[in-house]
């Protein structure tokens, strides 16, 4: 798409795509990456980020956004959030109730990092910040989707990972340090 292009010598460095026929609900969105081959496919699996739309008949306008996204930037519709802590059976025999509240915390704010794009380090940072120590490593340990998630749910978390890893100049390690601690390994 020609539009897309940046040109330096005119000033342009934007380019408003006005999809009137469905193209983004069908294809993606224009920046999203993705390999194309002129081969025919066998397989039909997409990892691409899950993708919804802002509920008109709630005030919203239509937009079709991330999933993770909480507010629409078209019209400033808020989705409503359900707020799901996943704790491990046996961790809550093990902690006080007042290490409980901290792990529920933390793994929201885990969860709230994720769905805005922000730096997981954040969450660490503003548990830190509040409870004056940081917190125990296995508590991020599923904090996102979850002790069973998919396929698209872990390549989700990697792209999400890798765009804060190439804003922040950040270190492939840095990438496998957080889908260690999502997930308890490293993704292939």
């Amino acid at each position: 798409m020609t539009g897309l292009r940046q040109s330096p010598e005119t000033g342009k460095t934007d380019c408003i795509i006005i999809d009137r026929v469905g193209n983004v609900q069908r294809h993606g969105f224009v920046e999203d990456i993705r390999q194309v081959s002129l081969e025919p496919s066998q397989s039909h699996d997409s990892d691409e980020a899950p993708k919804k739309i802002c509920p008109p008949e709630h005030g919203g306008c239509a937009a079709i956004l991330y999933a993770f996204q909480i507010k629409c930037p078209g019209c400033g519709y808020v989705f409503p959030q359900l707020k799901k802590v996943y704790l491990l059976p046996e961790l809550e025999q093990l902690l006080s109730q007042e290490d409980i509240e901290r792990y529920e915390f933390y793994r929201q704010t885990l969860k709230e990092a994720y769905e805005k794009n922000f730096d997981p380090g954040s969450s660490a940072h503003i548990f830190r910040s509040k409870f004056g120590h940081w917190p125990p490593n296995a508590w991020a340990l599923g904090a996102v989707f979850g002790h069973q998630p998919n396929q698209l749910q872990r390549n989700s978390y990697h792209k999400y990972l890798s765009a804060i890893a190439q804003r922040k100049q950040k270190q492939e390690s840095w990438i496998e340090r957080y889908v260690s601690l999502e997930f308890g390994f490293a993704l292939d």
